[in-house]
């Protein structure tokens, strides 16, 4: 009555006082002490508008299930002094009505709308996705916890900071894949799980222990913002995909003396690494292992790999030097394993090699030189194994006692073979008889010389046909060309003394 009274007098009065209990309504603390099954009463009818909850005394998952599926203004939720009972009852998630004391039970808090919530600091485990989807924006491991389930904390996208301690000794695959905010990682483990961090696409920290075993299948995968990773000494193995189509711009393994298997794709699609370092003891290489890694220049070759499986390094467009890209005792290549590597001018072919597979050297579009002087056999090859590579232009050097092997080898034979210890200085191309135009060299200088016509013109060509030097209107029996700003060794020479024309192939000393 005193109300109604008070809304005629004053109605403005009356709108700011109720405006105030509209507020401290809204803004509603409870904090109750329950035993396991209660909750739900002792919030009682007002859980709409309840922001902070403080639970002590003991919970099951009936508790939590209420927590988490009615009380839609929940901020935040302080479940530090609690104790977790065992559950067996109604189903409440997952099709699951069963649930281990002392566990933060499975899929219990997926979708948890508060952004802070403090976990019972007496569970000694963590069940699979039992936070999956939550908006916790900070979390702190519980120092009881021993495990953490599967997906524990996928998809919570408000984390930016974690922190894993030693004391925790399993943790399950992609505990914190799809955390797209997660930024740094403390993480205690030596073995870092499956899909672990797989899509946190910022982050660009993770602290690791000395004793870092092993990194796990796409453990980082699509980590793009993750630039470099510490391996640390101990590393022995890195997953299939482990950190595909991450940010990585190095990584240098080279101090990780047990390291013995990098998995498939482990590196590839990693568009911005550009230097890797491999110990000489890792003896698997997966398919693909650094595949498209279009901006990769340096690489090593495990001394004990004996084989490159195929696609290791396709697409791998950066790399100039390949000197480092085959170990002595490989023995088979696999189909693609170089493809696209269109800047590389010579390869040493390993003494035992026996196979090389389909499209292998495809794409070497500047391939001048191929030296086979120790190889034991002339290798099988698979289709197209130097597709788009110009193969008489380029020289292939192999032992006496396999030169006629290889020149009549399939594929092989295309190419300019040439006994180990020799160099064919001038082959002739085409033209006119080559006793009428000769070429010699004196250091970078290069002199060519016609015995009977004056020489109209000259091109000077590299092995991949690109025109190097042009000169017409010469009209004379000698021209020289001084080759020392060119960085290729190997040359193709056009000479026209009208009417006739020839073109040579030549080595510089």
């Amino acid at each position: 009555m005193l109300g109604l009274t008070f809304v005629m007098k004053h109605p403005l009065r009356y709108f700011t006082i109720t405006l105030s209990l509209i507020v401290a309504v809204a803004m509603q603390a409870t904090e109750v002490n329950v035993s396991p099954g209660l909750l739900e009463r002792a919030v009682g009818d007002d859980r709409d508008n309840v922001t902070t909850l403080i639970v002590t005394g003991a919970v099951n998952a009936a508790d939590l299930h209420f927590v988490c599926t009615s009380l839609p203004s929940l901020e935040t939720l302080d479940l530090s002094g609690v104790t977790v009972e065992a559950y067996n009852g109604k189903t409440l998630v997952a099709n699951r009505g069963d649930f281990p004391a002392s566990t933060l039970p499975a899929y219990i808090l997926s979708g948890l709308k508060a952004s802070t919530v403090i976990l019972p600091g007496s569970i000694t485990s963590i069940g699979e996705g039992a936070m999956m989807g939550a908006a916790v924006q900070s979390l702190e491991i519980p120092a009881a916890v021993r495990s953490i389930g599967d997906n524990a904390f996928c998809g919570c996208d408000g984390l930016t900071s974690v922190t894993i301690p030693a004391t925790v000794e399993d943790v399950g695959r992609g505990v914190f894949s799809s955390c797209r905010n997660l930024k740094t990682v403390s993480y205690g483990l030596h073995d870092i799980p499956a899909s672990a961090f797989a899509g946190c696409t910022s982050l660009v920290s993770v602290e690791t222990p000395s004793g870092l075993r092993s990194i796990c299948r796409e453990a980082f995968r699509q980590c793009v913002s993750l630039a470099g990773f510490d391996y640390g000494t101990s590393l022995v193995t890195v997953g299939d995909f482990a950190f595909s189509h991450s940010g990585l711009e190095e990584a240098v393994m080279s101090s990780c003396s047990g390291l013995s298997h990098i998995g498939k794709q482990a590196f590839g699609n990693c568009d911005r690494l550009t230097s890797v370092s491999l110990p000489d003891g890792v003896t698997t290489l997966g398919a693909g292992a650094f595949l498209d890694d279009t901006a990769l220049e340096s690489v090593n070759f495990p001394a004990a790999t004996r084989t490159v499986e195929p696609y290791t390094f396709k697409g791998a467009a950066a790399v100039n030097d390949a000197s480092r890209l085959l170990s002595g005792d490989v023995d088979s290549i696999g189909a693609f394993a170089f493809a696209g590597m269109d800047k590389v001018g010579e390869v040493v072919l390993p003494s035992r090699l026996a196979d090389i597979g389909d499209n292998a050297f495809e794409g070497w579009l500047s391939l001048n030189t191929i030296r086979a002087e120790e190889i034991e056999g002339v290798p099988s090859l698979g289709n197209d194994v130097w597709a788009g590579v110009y193969a008489p232009g380029v020289f292939l050097y192999v032992p006496d006692d396999l030169k006629g092997e290889f020149m009549s080898a399939p594929q092989w034979k295309e190419f300019n073979i040439t006994q180990s210890g020799t160099i064919d200085m001038t082959r002739e191309l085409g033209g006119m008889p080559s006793t009428a135009v000769s070429v010699a060299w004196d250091g970078p200088t290069l002199t060519i010389t016609s015995d009977s016509k004056p020489i109209e013109t000259v091109k000077l060509y590299d092995i991949a046909g690109r025109l190097l030097h042009s000169c017409d209107n010469i009209a004379s029996s000698t021209f020289t060309i001084d080759t020392g700003g060119f960085t290729t060794d190997f040359y193709i020479i056009h000479v026209t003394t009208p009417p006739a024309a020839v073109s040579f192939k030549t080595a510089r000393r």
